[in-house]
């Protein structure tokens, strides 16, 4: 998905933005926001809850305690 000039990757690729994984696989969202000036902190979120900072997040090893809404 991409709105002024913010695109967001993933792996696996979402339908709808929703993302499929099996559990015990890596799941990557990255947020590119390139072209917004000053460059924004990027923060994360988890179920509504701070959950980390910076353009990638990476969950290794997916379990039933990451199924969730990001943000």
């Amino acid at each position: 998905a991409s709105s002024n000039g913010v695109m967001l990757l993933t792996f696996p690729y979402d339908s709808e933005g929703i993302i499929q994984s099996d559990l015990n696989y890596s799941v990557i969202l990255e947020c590119l926001a390139s072209s917004i000036t000053p460059k924004p902190v990027l923060h994360w979120t988890f179920n509504g809850e701070p959950y980390q900072t910076g353009s990638r997040l990476i969950i290794r090893r997916l379990s039933w305690e990451h199924l969730g809404t990001y943000v």
